[in-house]
């Protein structure tokens, strides 16, 4: 007496995958996407698509090898997925997770810092998804359910204001905004970061920047922006500030070019007095 019809049917569907992901577009079909691979004529774009191909068909073939393996001796198709059913351990687990920084501050033991740094440049989906961190500490994993933290992460998240931040991500944090410094912080931080810098250079870089802050401009120069123009003038043996020097290295500490032609038109005023 042969085997039962649906049994036999399940077979065939078996060898039918097995066939499909050998095919050359069977990786393809397995992830149910498209893995789009792109360079310059001949330097390997089809070689890394047949190795990937190559190896996702060897452990697929062991994985579809087990299955049939276990279902050999069923009696019928709903014995056959019965006893596939419960394996389900084998398909979904933590084991197959790669965690990243916020999967690894909610499972860690210790307490830890959690960085998110600009915000505001992610996209707003993943903002909601943050959201179910920064109001219950975890993080539910379709197949697997929901993460816990044991220990409750501080969290810090940094923005540049380069987008509006929901409500809710507002409303479960504590806003602290971070202007300009004032003058003689600014003075500080420059002597600290470039120390080779003289006090009278010093002085004028920060008079200067001040000033230009004052304009209308689409970006201000920001801190890091006045370190680099710093930098860039005692590379160039830079004593003082002239409208040549300026002009040509403006650039280190504006960057936009409606904003250069803007700081340009007005470097009497912001030069001024700084002989």
């Amino acid at each position: 007496m042969g085997e039962p019809r649906e049994l036999t049917n399940a077979r065939r569907c078996l060898a039918r995958a097995e066939a499909d992901l050998r095919a050359p577009d069977g990786l393809t079909q397995l992830v149910e996407g498209l893995a789009l691979l792109e360079d310059v004529i001949g330097t390997g774009s089809a070689t890394a698509a047949k190795t990937a191909r190559n190896l996702a068909t060897s452990y697929a073939g062991r994985i579809y090898g087990r299955i049939g393996e276990l279902i050999a001796d069923a009696p019928s198709l709903p014995d056959a997925v019965a006893r596939i059913s419960g394996q389900d351990d084998a398909f979904f687990s933590h084991r197959f997770l790669a965690p990243r920084p916020l999967l690894q501050a909610i499972e860690s033991v210790d307490p830890v810092v959690l960085l998110v740094d600009e915000i505001d440049k992610a996209e707003p989906e993943f903002e909601a998804f943050l959201l179910e961190v920064l109001s219950d500490f975890q993080v539910s994993v379709p197949e697997l359910g929901t993460i816990r933290a044991t220990q409750i992460p501080l969290v810090v998240l940094t923005s540049n204001n380069a987008r509006e931040l929901s409500d809710g991500l507002k409303r479960r944090c504590l806003h602290l905004f971070i202007d300009f410094p004032p003058p003689d912080e600014e003075l500080a931080i420059i002597r600290l970061k470039v120390p080779e810098i003289s006090d009278r250079l010093a002085r004028t870089v920060v008079t200067a920047v001040q000033r230009i802050r004052t304009l209308e401009l689409r970006k201000a120069p920001s801190v890091s922006e006045s370190l680099d123009w710093a930098r860039s003038l005692v590379i160039l043996n830079a004593a003082s500030l002239d409208r040549d020097l300026v002009e040509s290295t403006l650039t280190m500490l504006v960057k936009h070019e409606k904003d250069l032609d803007r700081v340009k038109g007005a470097l009497d005023k912001v030069l001024a007095d700084l002989g």
